[in-house]
C-alpha cells in the first residue's frame, strides 16, 4: 500500500470519529489539499457531516493522482511556523505582521501597518489583517492591498471562512459578510463589551465580554447558551474560546493565564507576566505573549494541564498575538 492510499481512509474517519477528533483529521487534510480544499465545513450534525465527507471524496477523485504525499513536509507543521502580529515596532514607529520558522528566523514580513490586531494567512498566500480596530484588508506579502479593504467600527478579529465569507468580531457586534461585503449574519451585543470571539467549524459562534459574560450562538445567530464567568474586577488582556465551552483568559492583574471550564469553574492557572491574546494550537496547547510592548517581550507555550512547556525570550520582535501554522 502506498502512502497516498491512506487518504481515503482518513476521509472515512470524518464519518465516524467524535467531532473534535474529526476536526483534527480535517485540518490535516486541509494541509494536503491547500487552496483546492473543499468549502464544506465538517459539523456535528449528520447532514453537514455527510456533505463534507462527500466533498472530500470528490476532491480526492479529482486531485488524488497529483498529490505526492511522500514529498510533502507535513511533520514540520507540528512544530510549525509562527504568524506574529506586532502592534508597534519602535524601530520604525509602525506595526507589522511577520512569519518566523521554529528557530525564530523571519520568512517574510509586512511592514508599515497601523497597529494591527489580528492576521490570517489565506489559502492563496495573501494575508487578512485587522488594523487599528477599524480596517480589514487583504494584502499580498509585499503589503499591497490585493482584495477586500473595508472599515468596521471596533473590529478586532477577522477570519476568512471556507465558503469565502468572512467572520468579523467587533466590540459590540458579530458579522459574517459575503465576498461583496453583504452581511449574511449580524448579531449585536450591548450588555457589555466583547473581549474575544470565535466561529467554530460547525458554524456556531461564541463570544465573551470583558466582565465574563459568555454567549454561544448557533450558525443562524440564535442564542444557545449563556454563562457568567467569575472574573469580575480583573484586568484582562485577551481570551480564547474553545469549542467545548472552555475559556482561556489572560489575567494581567494577577500575571496569570487561567482556563475556565464550560460551567465557569477554574481548571488551571499558569504564571505569565503581563499576558495578552492567548491562542489555542492544533495540539491543544496555548500560545500566549508576555509584555508585548516591552523589550522583555516573550512567548509561552502552555500545555493542557497548565504547565509551561516552552518559552521564547530575547526576541527580535514584540509579539501581541501569535498563531502557529
Amino acid at each position: 500500500m502506498g502512502v497516498n492510499d491512506s487518504i481515503p481512509a482518513l476521509i472515512g474517519l470524518l464519518k465516524t470519529l467524535p467531532i473534535e477528533k474529526a476536526w483534527e483529521v480535517e485540518e490535516f487534510l486541509d494541509r494536503i489539499a491547500g487552496d483546492k480544499a473543499p468549502a464544506e465545513a465538517l459539523a456535528a450534525d449528520d447532514a453537514a457531516r455527510a456533505k463534507a465527507v462527500e466533498a472530500w471524496g470528490k476532491w480526492w477523485k479529482d486531485n488524488g493522482k497529483a498529490v505526492q504525499l511522500a514529498k510533502l513536509d507535513l511533520n514540520s507543521r507540528e512544530f510549525g511556523n509562527y504568524l506574529i502580529v506586532e502592534q508597534y515596532n519602535p524601530a520604525v514607529g509602525r506595526g507589522r505582521v511577520l512569519e518566523v520558522d521554529g528557530s525564530g528566523k523571519a520568512r517574510w514580513e509586512i511592514r508599515d501597518l497601523n497597529f494591527p490586531w489580528s492576521a490570517q494567512v489565506l489559502r492563496n498566500g495573501n494575508v487578512l489583517v485587522v488594523e487599528q480596530q477599524n480596517r480589514v484588508s487583504e494584502r499580498d506579502r509585499t503589503g499591497k492591498v490585493a482584495g477586500m479593504d473595508r472599515y468596521y467600527g471596533s473590529v478586532f478579529l477577522a477570519e476568512r471562512l471556507r465558503d469565502g465569507n468572512t467572520f468579523l468580531a467587533c466590540r459590540n457586534h458579530i458579522f459574517v459578510i459575503d465576498p461583496k461585503g453583504t452581511q449574511v449574519l449580524t448579531h449585536s451585543y450591548f450588555t457589555n463589551t466583547i473581549l474575544a470571539a470565535r466561529r467554530f467549524r460547525d458554524g456556531s459562534i461564541a463570544y465573551v465580554s470583558y466582565s465574563g459574560h459568555y454567549v454561544k450562538l448557533d450558525s443562524a445567530g440564535k442564542q444557545l447558551k449563556t454563562v457568567n464567568f467569575n472574573w469580575g474586577g480583573r484586568s484582562v488582556g485577551g481570551a480564547d474560546l474553545l469549542a467545548d465551552g472552555r475559556v482561556v483568559l489572560a489575567d494581567q492583574s494577577r500575571n496569570t493565564v487561567v482556563e475556565f471550564a464550560a460551567d465557569g469553574k477554574q481548571n488551571w492557572e499558569c504564571s505569565v507576566p503581563v499576558p495578552t491574546s492567548p491562542v489555542r494550537t492544533a495540539n491543544g496547547n496555548i500560545l500566549v505573549t508576555s509584555n508585548p510592548s516591552q523589550p522583555s517581550a516573550a512567548l509561552y507555550e502552555i500545555d493542557r494541564q497548565g504547565k509551561v512547556v516552552k518559552k521564547w525570550e530575547n526576541l527580535s520582535y514584540r509579539p501581541y498575538r501569535v498563531v502557529r501554522r
